[in-house]
């Protein structure tokens, strides 16, 4: 039975304050009835969501007037149909603005897979040519892909996580997929992505020093990987320089 005043941690996908990646963003909500749905339209270009996104700079992936018709959770599929509003967006943010709709709705934890209609119907392809006749899933979506061109059997992707700052200082984490060699200590190799920093001509910020070496690398018996650094001036400074963190959310909480 739900609580009267009961809240809710959400984990809502919205745009970064640039509109070129997809990130996480933790709200606080009631506690209802249907809380997919009300996810869902939260990701809507309103208002009232906009001033849920307080100073951040985070921007809304979803056109103004759209409104969700109907939403259905059975077996881990997740059927939203979406009005025609929905379809007039920029489709140069098509991939964003798909990428924000599976990842907030898989945040639940009864919810695998997504299938998308607009105005009753079940589309093959959106207008900028995603295909979205077959469900989509989380696994299926690389995130904020930075080197599509290096895909191939040769590579595998990795998740990476760089900071970024908006205009009024609101300083968050961006996932990024980049393609890599294949290897054999992926862990180490992720460490050394994070060392090579991000590419050049973004707006993500370099966490770790460039000239940053890694000593040692374990993987404790609680899972958790200790890494030491040799450590360097730049290193210390770099560590000691920020002053308005706002931790990225764990994936994947709570049910709909």
């Amino acid at each position: 039975m739900l609580q009267q005043g009961e809240v809710r941690q959400r984990v809502l996908w919205v745009l970064d304050h640039t509109g070129k990646y997809v990130v996480p963003f933790v709200v606080m909500v009631p506690r209802m009835e249907g809380m997919a749905r009300d996810a869902v339209s939260r990701l809507v270009d309103s208002p009232a969501n906009a001033e849920l996104m307080g100073e951040s700079g985070l921007k809304l992936p979803l056109p103004a007037g759209t409104a969700v018709r109907g939403l259905t959770i059975r077996d881990g599929l997740a059927t939203l149909d979406l009005n025609e509003a929905f379809l007039q967006y920029n489709v140069v943010s098509e991939r964003l603005i798909v990428d924000a709709l599976v990842l907030t709705l898989t945040e639940f934890d009864n919810v695998e897979r997504v299938q998308l209609h607009v105005g009753g119907k079940r589309l093959a392809r959106l207008p900028g040519g995603i295909s979205v006749w077959q469900p989509l899933t989380r696994q299926g979506s690389l995130v904020n892909e930075e080197n599509a061109a290096a895909r191939s059997a040769a590579t595998m992707p990795v998740t990476l996580y760089f900071s970024s700052a908006s205009q009024d200082e609101y300083i968050y984490f961006v996932p990024v997929t980049r393609h890599i060699p294949k290897t054999g200590d992926l862990l180490l190799a992720t460490v050394n992505e994070l060392i090579r920093g991000p590419l050049a001509g973004t707006s993500l910020l370099r966490d770790v020093p460039a000239a940053t070496k890694v000593r040692s690398l374990r993987v404790n018996a609680m899972g958790v990987a200790c890494v030491r650094f040799l450590l360097t001036r730049s290193f210390s400074s770099r560590v000691g320089n920020r002053s308005k963190w706002f931790p990225s959310p764990s994936p994947r909480s709570g049910t709909s």
